[in-house]
């Protein structure tokens, strides 16, 4: 049984290994492509059309992933995301901000209203009419009671149409007007938000599955036959037994429960990582902060919980905030593990197990091809989940080493007995 476990172990300490090598990868390619910053893109884009479905038209610019021209609303979210006011980047460059709060987007919003007062080229005349139409429109009351208000407006001018304007006047005053894009985030903000979460999650997963994929066919990675060679060589087990340890010390500084962590670290204003925030929880936050799972293996996760907490979802604030600072402890993290991964990889190396093949086609052994496609549906699980089957076997080896041991012993007790009971029997 012990020896079954071991083997089960070195198989899950490989995967993890290749599971962490992909998760560097596609931060790396998260990194690269600004791939946060596109999809708060395209997030703040369908707020737009939310709110002015006319923001759908042709803008400036060039989409890529597909070719297309971009639209106004997408034209105007680049503009936002890339304004001095909320990125460190020079105004139109290429990295965006990766969170926003509702308040800063109309302030942002707003400055680029002055500044194509001062010069119209500074976007393109559909994205200025959508900016216009966001500032410059209004509607009467707020989110709570807009729907009802503009009812009442036109069931009055059906009725008196000669007072038409008169009666639109008097509604007005009683219940005030707010601007369009400020009545439209209180009722899209959040729910386009969590859509924009959702979006990312499947993206960063696309990601993975592709270097699974390019790992198990490009570089021929037979997970059955790699289990067959931990099963068959004692050396090449123990080494990876032996190596699972420092193995699993180094996931948990990458991947390790980080949204538990990040939540911890967030609940802690005077935290390392806090010490730059603008943002400072509430003492009632605080105390619901902290009483978080331990078990949130992401910023995704994290998330989702606060959205479930009362205490925590109806303040945007701290919901930005919280992306800022998980993001944040995502890159600290990937940037301490990365060095120590070549370590990790030479311990491997070290360990005589031989995981990769050559670069080329996929084989047209079917038999191979067969042991590929396994590879490629056990690296999608991801980084997480090898981690805590790691651990999880790791707790247990102890309790099946007792166990062992116990029934070895139990075993040479009932063996000396045999001879003393024979002994008797003769005499």
């Amino acid at each position: 049984m012990l020896d079954q476990l071991n083997t089960v172990i070195g198989f899950v300490s490989v995967m993890l290994l290749l599971s962490m090598t992909i998760t560097v990868v596609v931060q790396a390619i998260s990194a690269l492509l600004d791939l946060r910053g596109q999809n708060l893109v395209w997030a703040l884009a369908n707020l737009f059309q939310q709110i002015h479905p006319d923001a759908a038209a042709a803008g400036k610019g060039i989409n890529f992933f597909p070719p297309r021209t971009k639209t106004a609303a997408e034209e105007l979210a680049t503009a936002v995301l890339t304004h001095d006011a909320v990125t460190s980047t020079p105004a139109g460059g290429l990295y965006k901000a990766k969170a926003i709060r509702p308040d800063e987007l109309l302030m942002v919003l707003q400055k680029l209203s002055q500044q194509v007062a001062k010069d119209p080229t500074v976007v393109s005349n559909a994205a200025k009419d959508t900016l216009n139409a966001l500032l410059a429109d209004s509607v009467p009351g707020t989110s709570a009671n807009t729907d009802t208000l503009q009812k009442l407006s036109a069931e009055l001018t059906r009725r008196f149409p000669m007072h038409s304007a008169m009666l639109q006047d008097a509604i007005n005053n009683i219940a005030g007007r707010t601007m369009l894009i400020t009545n439209g985030m209180e009722r899209w903000f959040r729910t386009v938000m969590d859509r924009a979460s959702d979006r990312f999650t499947r993206n960063c997963r696309f990601w993975t599955i592709a270097g699974a994929a390019l790992l198990a066919f490009g570089f021929h990675v037979n997970s059955v036959e790699l289990y067959r060679k931990i099963a068959n060589d004692p050396n090449v087990k123990s080494k990876l037994v032996a190596n699972a340890e420092g193995l699993q010390q180094q996931a948990e500084k990458a991947i390790g429960d980080l949204g538990s962590q990040a939540l911890s670290d967030f609940a802690n204003p005077k935290a390392e990582g806090q010490k730059d925030s603008t943002f400072t929880p509430s003492d009632q936050q605080i105390a619901a902060l902290k009483n978080r799972p331990e078990n949130l293996t992401n910023c995704a996760q994290a998330r989702q919980w606060i959205t479930a907490q009362a205490a925590l979802s109806s303040d945007e604030k701290l919901s930005t905030a919280f992306d800022t600072a998980c993001t944040k402890a995502e890159k600290d993290k990937l940037a301490r593990v990365s060095p120590e991964l070549a370590n990790i990889q030479k311990q491997l190396a070290d360990s005589d197990l031989q995981v990769f093949g050559s670069l080329g086609w996929p084989d047209s052994d079917p038999k191979k091809l067969g042991g590929q496609f396994v590879t490629l549906l056990l690296l999608s699980l991801g980084a997480p989940f090898w981690f805590n089957a790691l651990r999880q076997l790791s707790n247990l080896k102890p309790a099946i080493s007792n166990k062992v041991a116990d029934e070895r012993a139990q075993a040479e007790q009932e063996a000396a007995k045999t001879p003393d009971k024979a002994k008797a029997a003769g005499a």
